[in-house]
């Protein structure tokens, strides 16, 4: 059973140099793992007749030989091989009959086989015929001897296992000396009953006249030059497109035909470019900087990707690595208060030491001065560290205190500590985000996560059973809106 498909029918379906060398190890990845676009084997017999010899049986034709050059080069790049060598014009009927048994010889189970025809074309007794240039006046009777059937094309078609595709842009301006041979079959082509895995397209539907076009081309060729360059486009859905674009070009005069029957597999003129294999640029770069305690790092990849997937997560470690500068800058600010007291101390007891031995010389005993202890300096003035050892290895519990951001309730984070190792979950609504760090050999632990546009930051210190320490998180609602919590933990073994 054929199917036949028209396009109304169809209409609707279907900066940092140390980044260079793995940028580079990336390059030749893809080289070495990138394939031949096209896999099957493809084959294209492309014939142009233009030229007529007996101008009084059949007048020449100005655009066929310009169709079949623009459709020869455009299967070329699409990784045809053209029977001869390239397209094939102005042939007499032996040359015709040579050029297709030449082609169906070169056609086998698996290959691709391409038959495009632009020149004269009439039907007589239900058979299409294609014209040759040498033809001369002819009779119902003599037809088949002077012209060449389409019915010898679509026997060079193999029977199964491969993809034939016959495309005919033929009947133009049927001149009146064939009229009288043609008989009832009327203007244009008759519809062609397709085997196995053929598919069969008319420059229009049968029974009309396709244009010879006003310009270099035919409508029908310009639009199949264009659509079968289109990638990723299906060979149905293709020859459709190309059907549209005609009949809109021509304000619906002509109207493109496929009669296909069904077709195994799938086949593209132009497949998609296969996607790169293995990491991107950007996964590239960004691991090469995620560990950085450099804030340039990170501003270089905002920079580069400024879209990327882990700009959030970049602009979560820099506000880590300002808030790491600013207690730093505090710490040491404390450090030197304590030192410039300490200073004070030990010169207020030299004096009094002084003061002391001054006395005695002069033999009068005086109690000692009496001195006021420094209250000392409040944990909310300065940063401290904690002290301790490691964190213990089992499981922790956690409790979150949010000090800045919205959509922060409902958050729970569970984790186990074994051999330095952190590794945990983080959760809000239904997302769970995995999480990852380590203990250092002073206690000081860094805890990270993301998931698709979700990133979590935490750090502090484990002191025995206690830790704590702050936590920056950035997530997007189920509505598509950004939102942040900011704030601070403790965790707790579970005994």
């Amino acid at each position: 059973m054929n199917l036949v498909y028209t396009p109304a029918l169809m209409k609707g379906e279907l900066p940092f140099m140390r980044y260079a060398f793995r940028s580079i190890i990336f390059v030749l990845s893809l080289i070495v793992a990138s394939t031949s676009a096209f896999a099957e084997k493809r084959v294209a017999l492309v014939i142009g007749n233009g030229q007529y010899q007996y101008s009084a049986t059949l007048p020449s034709l100005r655009n066929p030989p310009n169709d079949a050059r623009g459709i020869a080069k455009a299967l070329k790049e699409l990784g045809f091989d053209l029977i001869g060598g390239g397209v094939q014009l102005d042939l007499d009927k032996v040359a015709m009959e040579n050029a297709i048994i030449e082609f169906g010889e070169q056609l086998s189970e698996g290959t691709v086989g391409l038959f495009y025809y632009a020149g004269h074309g009439l039907a007589v007794n239900k058979t299409n015929y294609l014209i040759p240039v040498d033809t001369q006046k002819m009779t119902k009777k003599t037809v088949n001897l002077r012209t060449v059937s389409a019915d010898l094309v679509m026997q060079q078609f193999p029977k199964s296992g491969g993809m034939n595709i016959m495309i005919l842009d033929a009947c133009r301006n049927t001149p009146a000396s064939l009229r009288g041979v043609r008989g009832a079959d009327g203007e244009g082509l008759v519809q062609m009953n397709a085997p196995s895995g053929t598919l069969i397209s008319y420059a229009t539907q049968p029974g009309n006249v396709a244009l010879d076009g006003k310009g270099q081309n035919s409508p029908y060729a310009l639009a199949l030059m264009k659509m079968m360059r289109q990638p990723g486009v299906g060979v149905l859905e293709m020859f459709n497109d190309v059907g549209v674009e005609v009949e809109k070009n021509t304000d619906g005069f002509q109207r493109p035909w496929i009669n296909s029957s069904p077709l195994e597999g799938k086949f593209y003129f132009k497949p998609t470019p296969p996607k790169p294999v293995g990491p991107t640029a950007e996964m590239v770069f960004w691991q090469s900087v995620q560990r950085s305690d450099d804030p340039d790092a990170f501003k270089a990849y905002i920079e580069r990707y400024p879209q990327g997937d882990f700009v959030r997560l970049a602009e979560v470690n820099l506000r880590h690595l300002k808030r790491a500068e600013q207690r730093k800058e505090a710490e040491d600010i404390r450090l030197a208060t304590l030192e410039q007291e300490r200073q004070q101390r030990d010169q207020e007891r030299l004096r009094q030491d002084q003061e002391r031995q001054r006395l005695e010389q002069q033999k009068i005993t005086v109690p000692p001065i009496p001195t006021t202890p420094k209250p000392p300096v409040q944990a909310q003035q300065f940063a401290s560290l904690p002290k301790g050892d490691f964190g213990q290895d089992g499981k922790w519990t956690w409790k979150m205190d949010y000090s800045r951001g919205t959509r922060c309730n409902g958050h729970t984070l569970t984790t186990t500590l074994e051999n330095n190792k952190i590794k945990g979950v983080f959760q809000y609504r239904h997302i769970k985000i995995a999480l990852s760090g380590e203990v250092d050999r002073f206690g000081k632990a860094v805890i990270t996560g993301a998931k698709r546009n979700d990133s979590l930051k935490i750090d502090g210190k484990f002191s025995g059973s206690k830790g704590n320490g702050t936590i920056d998180f950035t997530g997007t609602s189920s509505n598509g809106h950004d939102f942040y919590c900011e704030g601070t933990w403790t965790a707790t073994l579970v005994k």
